[in-house]
């Protein structure tokens, strides 16, 4: 956070940015969108969303996984007992 050497990737992870950033600051959010990615765009100056990034595009992006398999993108599987989104927050852990 405040460090504009990170670059955060996320995919549908807006919800997860706004966690961690009122977890950091322990103020509320901002009650517009544009109020909060103005200060999401402080805390984070590098954040880029795939899913929000491609929904101006033609391509598919129904989940993760087949966003990946479109961008010939490899990424870590989990066992079939976790859900997508159960996996996404893994791997997303795993890079911070």
């Amino acid at each position: 956070m405040l460090n504009p050497d990170l670059m955060w990737v996320t995919y549908r992870g807006t919800f997860d940015m706004g966690y961690m950033l009122k977890a950091a600051t322990s103020e509320r959010l901002p009650d517009t969108e544009s109020g909060f990615l103005d200060r999401l765009q402080t805390y984070f100056p590098h954040f880029y969303d795939i899913k929000c990034m491609l929904r101006d595009t033609d391509l598919p992006t129904a989940s993760l996984s087949s966003t990946a398999t479109l961008l010939n993108v490899s990424w870590p599987r989990y066992s079939h007992r976790y859900n997508e989104q159960e996996s996404s927050t893994r791997q997303e852990a795993t890079v911070w």
